[in-house]
């Protein structure tokens, strides 16, 4: 009898180590899965890194290439807005000279 349990208690053993042993079998195959999704992911993820460094230059260089244009239009606005006061300038003189001829004229 008591063999008989011993027998039992065996063949429970063993199916409870047949278990544990296809448990384990199908971790180490999820584990790997993983780590080949996580090795994909990483690849993905400097790629996109690489793009995003990419983008920034190139935003920085618009950026720049944009405030160059901006002090260049704001000096030739600045520029014109001498002239046209230099202009003004002369046509008053000009005026008052005119004036001033016609009176000695008078």
């Amino acid at each position: 009898h008591e063999q008989q349990q011993q027998q039992q208690q065996h063949e429970e053993c063993e199916r409870k180590l047949d278990a544990l042993n296809a448990l384990n079998a199908n971790l180490s195959q999820e584990l790997t899965q993983c780590a080949c999704q996580l090795e994909e992911k990483t690849a993905e993820l400097k790629h996109v890194y690489h793009e995003q460094q990419q983008l920034e230059t190139q935003l920085a260089a618009s950026k720049k290439a944009c405030m160059d244009e901006k002090c260049r239009a704001t000096f030739s606005v600045e520029e014109a807005t001498t002239r046209h006061a230099e202009a003004l300038d002369e046509m008053q003189r000009a005026h008052l000279a005119k004036l001033s001829d016609m009176e000695q004229a008078m």
